[in-house]
């Protein structure tokens, strides 16, 4: 069904006059310490990498358009290769709703990745029964969105959106692995005071759903249970404001939370804390400094740390740190072609009862963004 319509959609898009069109090319280079997040006790497969995409959009006069994108991050370890891709085709317009203007906005998109799965907790390639499992978390998918941005005063938007997901892993059920193939539904509901150029507040909060296709539920202590179909319920809370102190200088602080419960035994409960502090500097357009700091916390809800083994998701408990620097330039401006300078610095420092995932990284990117139309 989604296939369908977003072929019907390409055709719909494509059968429209042009509007506006761009190609964005991006290529960065790097140095990254820890690309698998590894505890110390492995080989933590550090060294340089080179990323690059292609990324195409085009407008259409009819309100549709286009977004292709292809990326590519080579790494000095081939474990580290990764490929993946996007097609969106979307439609947006202006309307009134509820007797307020508003901006709707649908799209449908297929995305897929390619990856190497490394376990952290053997620091190799993920292995299930003596068989390579290299390829456990490659995935494609499809994805659709309905948005209403509803401006409800001159301070105050609206914005309600559902959205859906169907993704599919690489199949080792053969093996004796769990299906990790799903289907979700969310929805969300966002409310913004804006009154002036020195406060943005926003809260928002979202509901969903993700139902498995043949994965098994697991006990609180161990082992999978027979005849059970696990589904997940989440729910997402998050509040922000910024505040713009001086012209060109800003801050920004944001918290949320999320809680994830399974059907079955409570064992893929969950609950994820975050709080962003993001301080930001803007002497012009095209010249942008940030600095970030995040603080996150991570849980499994019912299950004492020690009994948690959890290779379906190669995830444990943690809480942690991370400290972005970034600095983006603006080279050149021409009438069809801007050319950017990026530059950034990321330093991660997460602890956990499981000691193997118990980690810090640090990776560093320098780079160049050529926009064309």
């Amino acid at each position: 069904m989604i296939r369908s319509l977003s072929v019907s959609l390409v055709a719909l898009a494509l059968a429209a006059p042009a509007a506006t069109a761009q190609i964005t090319a991006t290529l960065e280079t790097g140095y990254d310490d820890n690309p698998f997040r590894l505890s110390d006790q492995f080989d933590r497969r550090e060294g340089g990498f080179l990323d690059t995409e292609l990324r195409f959009e085009h407008g259409f006069a009819n309100g549709f358009g286009l977004d292709a994108r292809i990326g590519h991050l080579a790494a000095q370890s081939a474990d580290g290769n990764r490929t993946d891709y996007a097609l969106t085709v979307g439609y947006e317009n202006e309307t009134t709703l509820f007797g307020k203007p508003a901006e709707l906005e649908f799209h449908v998109r297929g995305a897929g990745l390619d990856r190497s799965f490394v376990s952290r907790n053997t620091g190799e390639i993920g292995q299930f029964g003596g068989s390579d499992i290299a390829d456990r978390f490659d995935q494609s998918s499809m994805e659709f969105r309905a948005r209403a941005d509803i401006t409800l005063s001159e301070a105050w938007t609206l914005r309600l959106q559902g959205d859906g997901r169907s993704r599919s892993y690489e199949d080792y059920t053969a093996l004796g692995l769990s299906n990790l193939d799903y289907d979700q539904v969310f929805a969300h509901a966002r409310l913004r005071y804006w009154p002036d150029r020195i406060t943005d507040a926003q809260i928002g909060v979202s509901l969903g759903h993700r139902v498995f296709d043949d994965r098994r539920g697991r006990a609180l202590d161990t082992g999978f249970l027979s005849g059970t179909d696990v589904e997940f319920s989440y729910l997402n809370i998050d509040a922000s404001w910024k505040y713009v102190f001086r012209p060109d200088h800003d801050i920004r602080l944001a918290y949320s939370f999320d809680l994830r419960e399974d059907n079955v035994t409570g064992y893929y409960d969950t609950s994820l804390h975050r709080t962003r502090l993001r301080y930001r500097y803007m002497p012009e357009w095209g010249n942008r400094f940030s600095a970030e700091i995040e603080y996150r916390d991570f849980t499994f809800d019912n299950i004492p740390a020690a009994l948690i083994v959890n290779d379906e998701e190669n995830v444990a408990p943690n809480d942690g740190l991370r400290l972005t620097l970034s600095y983006d330039r603006r080279l050149m401006r021409s009438e069809d072609r801007e050319i950017w300078l990026d530059l950034s610095l990321t330093h991660d420092d997460f602890s956990s009862p499981n000691d193997a995932f118990n980690y810090d990284r640090t990776v560093a990117r320098v780079g160049i963004v050529v926009e064309f139309g």
